[in-house]
């Protein structure tokens, strides 16, 4: 529920599934698929500086007065959806700049 972790991605970018670190057995038809659309959007956005391409679904510009994101599920199916965490980050954003209105006084 709280999308990739940091660096999770990779195996699955870079199709090296089976030099995960823990991953339990063979990769599951599953994970090779999202391993070959992530891979797919990867390198195309490399080449061209545009995620899609032929046989993708399409991954959309972001938005920002839409604030959603692009969700690539397990079976390598992307959902475009409203950014599950924005609540959590507006009071992130408020405490930071509450932390700079406090440090520019010299407080």
């Amino acid at each position: 529920p709280y999308g990739a972790g940091h660096g999770s991605e990779v195996s699955f970018v870079f199709n090296t599934l089976n030099a995960r670190w823990g991953a339990p057995g063979e990769p599951t038809p599953e994970e090779k698929e999202l391993a070959r659309v992530m891979n797919t959007y990867w390198a195309n956005f490399a080449k061209t500086g545009n995620p899609n391409g032929e046989g993708l679904p399409v991954w959309p510009l972001y938005d920002a007065q839409k604030e959603q994101i692009l969700d690539i599920e397990l079976n390598g199916k992307p959902v475009v959806k409203p950014e599950p965490r924005k609540a959590r980050l507006n009071v992130i954003e408020k405490a930071f700049k509450k932390r700079e209105q406090i440090q520019s006084r010299g407080i």
